[in-house]
């Protein structure tokens, strides 16, 4: 099955993504990564060992660090698993450092209520969905890096809002 994949590098074909061993929020968002952590089930991969995918070149939402990418065709192999990136976002908007961009869009769920959604594969009412599994090998790669959201310190504060 094929996705995509944006790294800041540009890896050759044959190259295989593997999980970092770093948990993807724990710089900006660790109280995130506790939570899902904690409610993730037994026998699903931890975050650190995973690589996140897409179906689409569309990684606005991302809630990439970087402007510019190279984006990369993918093969899988091993187990995909769907994931709704809404639910991570909406514990991102509880814990947001400064706390006059925090906000709840989901009063009525626990913490551990939204994790488990997220883990459960479970669509919000407007699903971003992101693919998750341990390894996937490069197919295709562009030669140029594209812009994926403007390069702006401003702009960039609201990533997350």
């Amino acid at each position: 099955m094929y996705f995509y994949r944006v790294a800041r590098t540009r890896y050759e074909v044959g190259h295989v993504f593997k999980g970092s061993n770093k948990y993807p929020l724990q710089d900006r968002f660790p109280e995130v990564e506790t939570i899902l952590e904690r409610n993730r089930p037994k026998g699903k991969a931890n975050r650190a060992e995973s690589i996140y995918l897409r179906e689409d070149e569309d990684f606005s939402k991302a809630g990439l660090t970087y402007a510019k990418g190279f984006v990369h065709t993918v093969e899988t192999k091993d187990n995909v698993e769907r994931r709704d990136l809404v639910w991570t976002g909406i514990l991102q908007k509880r814990y947001f450092q400064d706390e006059r961009f925090r906000r709840d869009e989901c009063p009525g769920l626990s913490d551990d209520e939204v994790a488990k959604k997220w883990w459960a594969g479970e669509a919000s009412q407007s699903p971003d969905w992101e693919w998750i599994t341990e390894c996937a090998t490069v197919v295709a790669v562009g030669d140029d890096p594209i812009e994926l959201k403007p390069d702006s310190p401003l702009l960039n504060v609201f990533d997350h809002l």
